[in-house]
């Protein structure tokens, strides 16, 4: 499966006791039952499920979407900094198969907004990974380039 195969990547990032985390689409049950696999690895320490449970049934189209991607914005903003502040900083950012481009986009806008990524990763020592199932998939390939071109200029990736 694929979330199978992220965790067997996962194992990529080296060194013992890493901190993940999963960026979760609405349906957070699944998300958490997916990054179940995850916990059973030895050098993973710690996984941090996070999601916008105000992007349900979120329309692009909508007279107030402007808002709920700037409110889904700040509620990553929040919810990452106090597990940041916590218990360090992450190693692995997971993508799960439950998200979709919208919260992907309001995780890569926040991303953007820090001052500084490595308040966020470990330098030199994270990866972040998204597996695309098929075609209608094809933005998650797009979301890692994204975030490769505009967030971790500096460092060395493979998307």
């Amino acid at each position: 499966s694929i979330n199978k195969a992220l965790a067997d990547m996962a194992l990529l990032g080296g060194g013992s006791k890493l901190k993940t985390l999963v960026l979760c689409g609405d349906d957070m049950t699944t998300c958490e039952s997916n990054s179940d696999v995850l916990k059973e690895k030895d050098n993973i320490g710690q996984v941090v499920n996070v999601g916008c449970p105000m992007m349900k049934d979120f329309n692009q189209f909508g007279e107030r979407a402007r808002y709920i991607l700037d409110s889904c914005v700040d509620h990553l903003v929040k919810t990452i900094n106090m597990s940041l502040e916590r218990d360090g900083l992450f190693n692995i950012i997971i993508i799960d198969s439950t998200a979709d481009s919208f919260i992907a986009s309001a995780f890569l806008k926040m991303m953007k907004i820090e001052e500084d990524k490595y308040d966020v990763l470990e330098k030199g020592k994270f990866i972040i990974l998204s597996a695309m199932a098929d075609k209608s998939d094809e933005w998650r390939g797009n979301f890692l380039k994204s975030f490769k071109e505009k967030v971790v200029t500096s460092d060395p990736s493979v998307y």
